[in-house]
């Protein structure tokens, strides 16, 4: 199950993407935020928090957030995919 901040977040994401959301556009305050998408404040700051880890978003102390176009136009991070293998210890022969 995905956490539910990612998913809001994505959703951001793809709106930006997709022209809905404009760069310089200025996002709602966290708390205006927690009531448009039912959330808790934690909730909001993890999603803010990573949009901005993500290049996705800039604040501006004391005034708010703001859609910026990231640097490298990855949206999410691409991680390898994990694989276990394990091996027999060789035994030396003395």
């Amino acid at each position: 199950m995905v956490a539910r901040y990612i998913t809001i977040s994505d959703g951001i994401i793809n709106d930006i993407d997709k022209g809905i959301l404009l760069v310089d556009h200025r996002m709602p305050s966290l708390r205006q935020f927690t009531q448009l998408h039912d959330v808790s404040m934690t909730t909001a700051n993890n999603c803010y928090q990573r949009l901005l880890d993500l290049g996705w978003l800039h604040a501006k102390p004391q005034i708010g957030y703001f859609i910026t176009q990231p640097l490298n136009k990855q949206s999410t991070p691409i991680y390898p995919k994990f694989s276990a293998k394990t091996t027999k210890p060789k035994v030396s022969q003395s």
